[in-house]
């Protein structure tokens, strides 16, 4: 995966956390502020509320300056309101009363010293008697019981909103099984047709109706796509059975199998090229069925075309699989014998092909007659170093031995020499 490109699972996590880190910031500020403003005006209009007490519970005794009453008031209700600091001022503004209390402990103080930076700790009120002023409260009250209560109201929010989180983290998981992990199967399942057209894979089944749809119409694209790959398969199939029954049929002989003269050739011609490079023996016999023409026309032509199989079937026997047999023309052979160790081994071969043909030949379940060939043998570079100087020599040769005794074998003369027949025992 490249390194700029994010997957779908990383692209959702990252949308959620962001969309969830935001909105849980947020909705935890306003409901900070919103709690902070709502008991900053309760704490107003309370303190508010103890000066105006003050004021009418005091509002006598300030007035015959009594100051022993005003301290018993203000002391009542300071305690009371869990007040830190409250005085009582008469009309010529001298304090009548005060009272003043220190925290219990060091907590606290540093919650009294918070409160006093969210909170307003200062009130008065003024003393009135018929219309009249006739004193003055000033009080200032602690703030630590609202700042425990606003610390507790953060605090809960904050859990609340964190469980929040879990939800939607579950969430998150939940839409990565049923959406993100179908959809990566999805996308392995087309990265691995892709590569290696395995069109017989199919997408799962998913909860999404969407997911599960789209899996489907790939499914079918799948089958669509296997079968036209096995037509194409079973197509190519038969074109190379084609072609090879063609190419067959182009170089073979179509009664007997064998190479027919075009092919012969071409084997011949390559077999001297290699030979000038190695500087090894190519031997050719030219074969030649006896009396096949009278054979033919007694007997009929299917009798005729069974001998020439035979003729095929038995050569393919004698000679080795490196060598090559055709048929010519008519009752007209060839072997092509390469590699050649020796003049002797193409003669070995020779005679073993004429003993060979002297057996019957069965050309019904009734009748079987012997027959003979004649064959020439010619072997490059002895007799000769062109393919149609080999071809003539061995020809020549072949012709020589059915001009003479006939059922027997004639070496091509070498230069300056009559050649010789051989005469199998």
């Amino acid at each position: 995966m490249s390194a700029n490109r994010l997957s779908l699972l990383a692209t959702l996590r990252r949308a959620n956390i962001g969309l969830v880190t935001m909105a849980i910031i947020g909705a935890w500020l306003a409901l900070t502020i919103i709690a902070y403003v709502n008991l900053r005006v309760y704490v107003t209009q309370n303190l508010q509320l103890v000066a105006n007490s003050i004021a009418y519970s005091a509002q006598a005794a300030t007035v015959f300056q009594d100051a022993l009453s005003a301290q018993e008031i203000l002391n009542t209700i300071a305690s009371q309101e869990n007040l830190i600091a409250a005085e009582v001022v008469g009309s010529n503004g001298k304090p009548l009363a005060t009272f003043r209390r220190k925290p219990d402990s060091l907590f606290e103080s540093s919650f009294a010293a918070l409160g006093d930076k969210l909170f307003p700790q200062r009130s008065a009120a003024d003393i009135r008697l018929e219309n009249k002023t006739v004193g003055r409260v000033t009080l200032q009250g602690t703030n630590v019981v609202y700042v425990k209560f606003f610390a507790s109201t953060v605090i809960a929010v904050f859990i609340l909103l964190a469980l929040v989180a879990l939800a939607v983290a579950q969430l998150s998981r939940r839409v990565q099984k049923e959406i993100v992990s179908p959809l990566n199967s999805l996308a392995s399942l087309t990265h691995a047709v892709r590569v290696s057209r395995t069109f017989d894979r199919r997408a799962p089944p998913a909860k999404v109706v969407e997911i599960h749809q789209l899996g489907e119409d790939f499914n079918a694209l799948l089958t669509e796509l296997q079968k036209y790959e096995e037509e194409q398969k079973a197509r190519a199939a038969e074109l190379q059975s084609v072609n090879e029954s063609l190419s067959h049929q182009a170089t073979h002989d179509g009664l007997t199998g064998l190479a027919n003269r075009a092919h012969f050739r071409e084997h011949l011609a390559r077999a001297l090229s290699a030979q000038k490079d190695n500087r090894a023996m190519v031997g050719v016999l030219y074969l030649d069925y006896d009396h096949f023409k009278s054979i033919n026309d007694r007997l009929g032509h299917a009798v005729g075309d069974k001998l020439l199989i035979e003729v095929a079937r038995r050569l393919s026997s004698i000679v080795r699989r490196s060598d090559l047999v055709a048929r010519l023309g008519g009752d007209e052979f060839a072997v092509l014998l390469a590699p050649l160790l020796s003049i002797a081994h193409a003669t070995n071969i020779a005679e073993k092909i004429v003993t060979a043909m002297r057996d019957p030949i069965a050309v019904s379940t009734e009748e079987s007659f012997n027959g003979s060939v004649s064959v020439g043998v010619a072997v490059a570079p002895e007799h000769a170093t062109t393919l149609e100087q080999l071809l003539l020599a061995a020809d020549g040769a072949m012709y020589q031995a059915k001009e003479g005794q006939r059922d027997t074998y004639r070496v091509a003369a070498a230069q300056g020499d009559a050649g010789h027949t051989g005469t199998p025992a």
